[in-house]
């Protein structure tokens, strides 16, 4: 969704509120992103949709899926 190899990704932090996970990570080339991913915990039986990111400071785009 961001376009980097996981291994060109540090997670910052992240947490689960309901049925989103949201997440900070920072890129090798010091970009900061937040995403928001919907599904993939026990309220959604492991199902996900795939994931909304943004630049930190940016709206998140969310995914048209």
């Amino acid at each position: 969704a961001l376009g980097y190899a996981p291994d060109d990704l540090t997670l910052l932090n992240r947490r689960t509120d309901g049925t989103n996970t949201y997440a900070n990570f920072r890129s090798k080339d010091k970009k900061e992103f937040v995403c928001i991913i919907n599904g993939g915990n026990l309220l959604t039986m492991g199902m996900t949709n795939p994931p909304s990111c943004s630049k930190k400071g940016e709206p998140i785009k969310q995914s048209l899926y």
